[in-house]
């Protein structure tokens, strides 16, 4: 199989006891196809308490870097509060990149 023939392939993870657990949908686009276009237009087109964010781990955010491949996060649940925000774009963000790297 080769990476072009990855493009598109949709995965799901979970991890952790509800509610607390962790749930991820992964799809993987080949640079150039239209899966990627679609992904990149995610980042063009967010909505109020779900924004896209390219994923990026550091120590402290003058340190931020961006995880390789690249891979882009959204929320599924609105982070209307300022808990959810801090665990969607805190905690989230960082567990998503620590499982890519």
């Amino acid at each position: 199989m080769s990476l072009a023939d990855l493009d598109g392939r949709i995965g799901e993870g979970w991890s952790g006891e509800a509610p607390n657990g962790s749930h991820v949908n992964v799809v993987l686009a080949h640079r150039g196809s239209p899966t990627a276009a679609v992904a990149i237009s995610m980042l063009a087109h967010p909505t109020p308490g779900h924004t896209p964010v390219l994923v990026c781990v550091g120590a402290t955010q003058q340190e931020y870097e961006p995880v390789w491949p690249p891979t882009l996060m959204m929320n599924k649940a609105t982070a209307a509060e300022d808990g959810h925000q801090t665990m969607t774009w805190g905690a989230a963000q960082l567990g998503i990149g620590q499982g890519v790297l």
